[in-house]
């Protein structure tokens, strides 16, 4: 991201994106342009509620939350879409989804998904250069979803996913 700040920034500025970002960036200067913020792991959210400006909107599993987590985050606007997690599942709905895991990147492309976004477009997301095991892990993601529509999924900036080609 730190890379390619002028390209987003100049994509941004001509195509006025709604952009939401996966868990919270913190230094970089895109950061004010962020609509809303995708934030779906408990710890996640514990570690970094307070760093988060007040105008972000949330999308998070709100109703799921516990009385603490619903505490952290009751100053928010939020868009409350379900997550359930359920071993070795996968689907999305209109109002939730259901995941093998609590991951903020299949939770955001499931609420995409299903308000039936025309395109998404990925920038920063560059594939973890030295974490073979995440990358792979988000590689077998992204495919999953571009199973579901080959053209929706675009990259802004390099990645080393390898999400073409089934």
């Amino acid at each position: 991201l730190k890379k390619s700040t002028k390209k987003i920034n100049n994509f941004i500025k001509k195509n006025k994106p709604i952009i939401i970002s996966l868990n919270f960036i913190k230094d970089l200067k895109i950061k004010g342009n962020i609509d809303y913020l995708g934030i779906c792991h408990p710890s996640r959210i514990i570690s970094e509620i307070k760093t988060i400006p007040s105008h972000v909107k949330l999308i998070t599993p709100f109703s799921s939350f516990n009385k603490e987590l619903k505490n952290l985050t009751k100053h928010f606007n939020k868009i409350d879409y379900g997550l359930k997690v359920e071993e070795k599942k996968f689907n999305y709905y209109e109002n939730y989804c259901i995941l093998e895991k609590i991951l903020v990147l299949p939770y955001i492309l499931s609420f995409l998904f299903s308000s039936n976004v025309k395109t998404i477009f990925f920038a920063g997301l560059d594939g973890y250069e030295n974490n073979k095991i995440n990358r792979k892990e988000n590689n077998k993601i992204l495919r999953k979803f571009k199973s579901l529509n080959k053209n929706i999924i675009k990259f802004l900036t390099p990645t080393l996913y390898k999400i073409w080609g089934f």
